[in-house]
């Protein structure tokens, strides 16, 4: 509702002001300003969807070891993933930041009770 409202708000304001050559609500040159406002919410969604990802990972995560109770096979399991995937096990913090939407393996083996 509140990016209709600032949808809403911007064209207005666009039309009122000739932003673009427009000159009323609906013009498609206000193409480039709605562009702006769905980039930019997407650029700050991103991040906190990755954290909610991550988060139900590790939950995965701990009630795959409730199920099984074998944290050894679970650590090999990771491992074995990483090596196949190429993942990198400890990527730059800004980069986990930025929306991966799965931890980075060695916090998920870090994570892990001893076995």
């Amino acid at each position: 509702m509140a990016l209709l409202f600032a949808l809403d708000r911007l064209l207005r304001l666009s039309a009122a002001r000739g932003w673009f050559g427009a000159t009323r609500f609906a013009d498609i040159r206000n193409l480039p300003l709605i562009s702006l406002l769905f980039f930019l919410l997407m650029l700050t969604a991103r991040p906190v969807s990755g954290a909610f990802s991550r988060e139900r990972e590790y939950e995965a995560d701990r009630y795959a070891l409730r199920l099984t109770g074998d944290v050894a096979s679970f650590r090999r399991m990771l491992v074995k993933a990483a090596r196949v995937n190429k993942m990198d096990p400890a990527p730059p913090r800004w980069l986990v930041l930025k929306g991966m939407s799965h931890p980075p393996i060695g916090e998920r083996i870090a994570s892990l009770p001893p076995s």
